[in-house]
């Protein structure tokens, strides 16, 4: 007999049959194609949902009240359901821990139990499981950036993970704002996730349900931090490249993206290969709360080669990259020779450095070491001031010291060892007038002398004062070689002349005067100066 073609109902007595007024039906077990959820707290309160065939809803419709109510049975205890097209919801009851076979009667009298693909369907009772506070161990691993990505390890007990596997963990902020991520259920006591992105900065707290329902809740609830990315800035001094044999000592600032408490910020830095990335080594790296400094020491590598940086503020639980490039280089090889190999005290000398093999990374740094000992004496050798660098002299007009011209000059002695430089002017390479004369050891620094104003002294001035007139240049025919003598006169004056003096003088009848005037000096505006003197010449 089919289904779902009507039965009538007689009552048979002694003669005849007699037909009743009130039809029957017979159908089918129904057919359930999915359950859910098919666990849930110990308290009840779980809502579950049944689907069944389409097919037999004219049927079951024509098989229950007008309120479209079924009767369930879980385990020993009944609730009943409300059927809307093909989606029968009821909500389970308080049940003891344990598993509790389905039942459902479409005709308010008969239970069947619930099928799907013809096993039985049991629905799994536990208590609500506790979200522990975190442990010491486990304090750093309790914030992570806004951009999401931190795998978070949440302690607790009674953690069950269902038939259904349908775990999620809620970070919860308010009743207006909430994020559920899926979660994994490693034991009764640990749940893992990853932590979502969200749009705010602050606290969250943190609830894991085991069916996709009902959420954990707890006294001390287990909070999570999420803070503003991490943006960090290199200190101006540090270097961007470094040893094969690690140690450079490499800072960063946090500009922001920090933990409200610095004290759970365990920093680590993984070095990790720019190019294919196969090869990550971990260093531990300093955090400096007053300064909000990060600083490490880069670990030792195989092989010269780009890396980057990347930081992790909770112990290794989540990196963030600095966009940061590290060269790892060869160490540099043994410094061949320097040149010049002598300079000042004052410093500034411009040195050129023979090395062969060394690496250019634009950061090459010297280090000088002063040879100091308190046991004994040093023997320091004086570089030769004649050999090396060569020796050079500066002549500097004194009106415009933008025409300095420099000559080279060479170290002459005498029998009783005394050292002079001798260098060569050639004629026409400065204009007439008073320079300044310097000399250079090394031929980059240049001596700096006093000299007098020579617009203002005299040369006989600075005899008495021991001090070094300027050089003066002339233009010939007249040079005058003796510039200072005797007031009393007598003094020989040589004045030494080019062709043109020649060719006046022998213009003439050989003879020739000079005529000294006097100069007005400094320091003598009241005073009668003498009155010109002409003298002969030889």
């Amino acid at each position: 007999m089919s289904p779902s073609e009507p039965v009538t109902m007689s009552v048979l007595g002694p003669v005849d049959a007699t037909q009743l007024s009130v039809g029957s039906q017979y159908y089918f077990a129904p057919v359930t194609h999915r359950m859910a959820p098919l666990s849930g707290f110990t308290t009840g309160g779980t809502v579950v949902t049944l689907t069944i065939h389409d097919s037999m809803v004219a049927i079951y419709y024509a098989s229950v009240q007008a309120n479209h109510t079924i009767p369930f049975m879980f385990g020993n205890v009944s609730v009943c359901g409300n059927l809307c097209d093909s989606v029968i919801t009821c909500v389970a009851p308080p049940l003891p821990a344990g598993h509790h076979a389905v039942h459902m009667a479409f005709n308010q009298q008969s239970f069947q139990p619930v099928q799907i693909d013809g096993h039985p369907v049991y629905f799994e009772a536990f208590p609500p499981p506790q979200v522990a506070p975190p442990d010491a161990a486990h304090a750093s691993v309790q914030f992570g950036p806004t951009c999401g990505g931190t795998p978070l390890e949440i302690q607790g007990h009674g953690f069950v993970a269902t038939s259904d596997s349908v775990t999620l963990v809620q970070f919860w902020f308010s009743h207006e704002s909430n994020v559920v991520v899926p979660g994994t259920v490693v034991n009764a006591h640990v749940v893992t996730c990853v932590t979502p992105r969200v749009d705010r900065v602050g606290r969250a707290v943190v609830l894991v349900s085991c069916n996709g329902q009902q959420f954990s809740d707890a006294p001390h609830h287990l909070t999570f931090e999420f803070h503003a990315p991490t943006v960090l800035s290199l200190s101006v001094a540090c270097p961007h490249s470094g040893s094969l044999r690690g140690g450079t000592a490499i800072q960063f600032h946090v500009v922001s993206g920090l933990p409200q408490d610095l004290s759970h910020v365990d920093a680590v830095v993984n070095v990790v290969e720019r190019a294919e990335r196969s090869m990550i080594r971990t260093t531990p790296a300093a955090f400096d709360r007053s300064s909000r400094t990060l600083s490490f020491i880069t670990p030792a590598w195989p092989y010269p080669a780009h890396v980057a940086f990347d930081l992790s503020l909770n112990k290794g639980t989540f990196f963030v990259p600095t966009c940061m490039s590290f060269l790892y280089y060869s160490p540099p090889p043994p410094i061949r020779g320097i040149c010049p190999a002598a300079g000042p005290v004052g410093g500034r000398t411009w040195v050129e450095v023979e090395c062969p093999g060394v690496v250019d990374t634009g950061e090459v740094t010297f280090k000088l070491t002063p040879i100091q000992s308190s046991d004994e004496d040093q023997d320091i050798l004086q570089p030769p001031v004649d050999y090396g660098a060569p020796i050079q002299v500066q002549f500097t007009p004194w009106g415009n010291p933008n025409l300095a011209v420099i000559v080279s000059g060479s170290v002459l002695c005498d029998s009783n060892n005394n050292k002079t430089i001798e260098c060569l002017l050639t004629q026409g390479s400065l204009e007439a007038g008073y320079c300044r004369v310097e000399l250079s050891l090394n031929g980059q620094q240049f001596s700096a002398t006093e000299y007098p104003d020579p617009r203002h002294v005299s040369p006989l001035h600075v005899v008495f004062r021991r001090l070094l007139f300027p050089f003066r240049v002339f233009v010939p025919p007249f040079f005058v070689a003796t510039t200072f003598g005797s007031a009393g006169g007598g003094s020989r004056v040589l004045i030494c002349g080019g062709h043109k003096l020649v060719k006046y003088v022998t213009r003439g009848d050989g003879k020739c005067h000079v005529q000294l005037t006097p100069v007005r000096l400094l320091g003598q505006m009241s005073a009668k100066l003498p009155d010109k003197v002409m003298v002969a010449a030889q």
